[in-house]
């Protein structure tokens, strides 16, 4: 029931932003070489990744869905923290750097852990994974 329930929150999280993505598809369309519109798109598109992931991972969990789940979450928070960043939003910028570290650590357990398997990408996952750990160390 609570897996449902959070699946049907990921698809109402697409429903809402599946216009932003069709107005911004048609910007770039109408307008290919339009900065804006391709930075829009790119934006819309990073936001519908973690309520996708989600679903995905409520219909099939496996460690490798949640990894992507998590990576998909933590893009879509860097995002978010650098438009509230650009935006003066202090306050909105702190608790999304709240909600990144603490995506950031679970996705670093996930990997770590998952590298630990027989898995020939193991080594490059726990490369990318320490990267990203280091990068978010310089943010805080």
């Amino acid at each position: 029931p609570e897996a449902k329930k959070t699946a049907f929150n990921h698809i109402n999280e697409l429903e809402q932003l599946l216009p932003q993505a069709i107005m911004a598809a048609k910007t770039v369309v109408q307008d290919p070489n339009s900065e804006a519109g391709k930075q829009q798109m790119e934006a819309v598109l990073s936001k519908m990744n973690v309520p996708i992931s989600g679903v995905t991972s409520v219909i099939s969990p496996s460690a490798n869905n949640e990894i992507e789940a998590l990576a998909r979450k933590e893009t879509a928070l860097l995002v978010s923290l650098e438009d509230k960043i650009q935006k003066g939003d202090v306050s909105g910028a702190e608790e999304t750097q709240k909600d990144l570290i603490s995506t950031h650590t679970k996705l670093e357990i996930k990997a770590r852990n998952w590298g630990k398997t027989n898995n020939p990408k193991a080594a490059t996952i726990s490369k990318t994974v320490q990267e990203l750990d280091n990068s978010i160390k310089k943010l805080t």
